[in-house]
């Protein structure tokens, strides 16, 4: 009779193998990276309310229970929620704001949360999404954030890189991934994250030291600092 592998010999043999191990620093690395940018993001959400609670904060409260749900025509708002909306469009890039469908959103919520005004431009995002732990697991909130928002200058093409390795390394069937290729992910989140608008706030620096110390080591494998 054939000797069969028990479960923890065939998890030990795809620990050493090369692959698996560069597949495990993508994970981290990403892991860092989603971590700093969600810091990043809050932050700027949250300045970016500040800012229009200054001009709108005096306006009475929604009387409709949130006019975007109820009213297809913006002139039937209210005064509040079509001056947030009016905002909202400001803060937006062009080519997003056609695709804004106000209806999903609660206008009535945007003088108090500051994440509601936010989930305008994380279209896919649940109602509790900065609540959940995955505003900080996943990294696609933070992207379609900065995707969406004027508040980053990051550069079209970067931002869609990154979503490549992210999407990349969420459907991968299999553990596995080359040097190449993981040094090649790295530097696009590496990329991302010294982007001036994102490098300043003081979560990002860590994040990309810690990037920096996921290399390929001759004859070794990855390794992590």
């Amino acid at each position: 009779m054939g000797q069969s592998l028990n479960r923890e010999d065939i998890i030990a043999s795809e620990m050493t193998d090369p692959q698996t191990q560069d597949w495990l620093c993508l994970n981290v690395a990403l892991r860092e990276s989603t971590k700093a940018l969600a810091m990043c993001t809050h932050q700027r959400i949250a300045a970016f309310h500040r800012h229009a609670k200054k001009f709108i904060g005096h306006l009475p409260p929604c009387p409709n229970d949130s006019c975007s749900k109820n009213y297809e025509i913006v002139g039937q708002w209210c005064p509040a929620c079509a001056e947030w909306r009016r905002e909202i469009i400001q803060f937006c890039r062009k080519g997003y704001i056609d695709r804004i469908v106000w209806s999903r959103y609660s206008s009535s919520e945007w003088l108090t949360n500051p994440y509601e005004v936010a989930r305008v431009l994380i279209p896919r995002a649940h109602k509790f999404y900065y609540k959940s732990n995955e505003f900080h697991e996943d990294i696609r909130y933070s992207l379609s954030y900065i995707e969406n928002s004027i508040s980053f200058d990051v550069p079209k093409d970067l931002v869609q890189k990154v979503w490549v390795v992210r999407n990349s390394f969420r459907r991968k069937g299999k553990m596995k991934i080359t040097s190449k290729d993981l040094n090649k992910c790295v530097s696009c989140l590496i990329d991302l994250l010294e982007v001036p608008t994102i490098y300043t706030n003081k979560a990002v620096p860590p994040a990309v030291k810690k990037l920096r110390s996921i290399n390929k080591v001759e004859e070794s494998s990855c390794v992590i600092l």
